[in-house]
């Protein structure tokens, strides 16, 4: 396979967007391991991996996390999750 490469000949790697939503003060199964990508629609929002402490994600930030099959997100506020494969 051949990569696209930066200025400095080094490859870009690339997440293919599949599905995506919104979701809304409620929790998030990941059904399958993976590369998340997050951006806040509402102001305040944040989110958990499994537990009460959260991370902050303001409004328009983009975040990519790594998630495993069976992983709960709690979301407060309102974050759009794309999965990426």
């Amino acid at each position: 396979m051949n990569l696209a490469t930066d200025t400095n000949g080094n490859p870009i790697q690339a997440l293919r967007p599949d599905l995506a939503g919104n979701v809304t003060d409620s929790t998030y199964p990941v059904a399958e391991s993976g590369i998340l990508r997050m951006t806040a629609t509402s102001a305040n929002a944040a989110y958990a991996i499994g537990g009460p402490t959260g991370t902050h994600l303001p409004v328009g930030v983009v975040e990519y996390i790594r998630v495993f099959e069976g992983d709960i997100l709690l979301i407060s506020g309102t974050i759009n999750i794309t999965v990426c494969g």
